[in-house]
C-alpha cells in the first residue's frame, strides 16, 4: 500500500456532517427514513472527504425502534435520533418477533446497503453496526438503576 487507509467504522453520526448534508441537499432526519437518501448521503462521506468506507445507518436506534420503542427524530440536520420511550421493565417483557427484519427501519437500512453496493461496487467496504447486548438492553429498558 502506498498510504494508510482512512475509515470511520462507528462514532456518533459515522461519516455524515451538516456540511455534507448541505452539499448533497439531503438532510436528517429524513435521511434516516429513506433508503435512497440514506445511501446517497452515506456515499457523500466518501466522495467529499475520501474516507474509504461507506457507513449505514447514521444512528444507534434501529434495533430499539424495530422492537417497539418510540424514537425522537429531532428537527434539524444536527439532530441525533434517540429512544424516547423505554417499553420494557424486565427481560420477560421482550418478545422477539419472528419477522424482526421487517420491523421499523431495518428494511430501509437493508435497502440502502443494496443501493450503496450497486453504486460503489466492490471498491469500498460498507460498514454497519449492531448494538451489543448491554447497549441494546439499556436502550430498551433505559439506563436507570436496576
Amino acid at each position: 500500500m502506498d498510504r494508510v487507509p482512512v475509515t470511520s467504522l462507528a462514532g456518533c453520526g459515522g461519516t455524515v456532517t451538516v456540511d455534507m448534508q448541505d452539499a448533497v441537499d439531503i438532510h436528517c432526519p429524513e435521511a434516516h427514513k429513506n433508503a435512497e437518501k440514506m445511501a446517497k448521503l452515506a456515499i457523500a462521506g466518501y466522495k467529499l472527504t475520501g474516507i474509504e468506507n461507506v457507513r449505514i445507518p447514521f444512528d444507534f436506534v434501529v434495533e430499539p425502534e424495530a422492537l417497539g420503542c418510540k424514537i425522537r427524530w429531532g428537527t434539524g440536520p444536527e439532530s441525533v435520533p434517540a429512544v424516547l420511550t423505554h417499553n420494557f421493565e424486565k427481560p420477560e417483557d421482550l418478545k422477539m418477533p419472528n419477522n424482526l427484519l421487517e420491523k421499523g427501519r431495518i428494511p430501509v437500512v437493508l435497502e440502502a446497503i443494496k443501493i450503496v453496493r450497486k453504486e460503489v461496487g466492490d471498491f469500498l467496504p460498507i460498514s454497519s453496526l449492531a448494538l451489543g447486548p448491554f447497549t441494546l438492553a439499556g436502550e430498551l429498558q433505559g439506563s436507570r438503576t436496576f
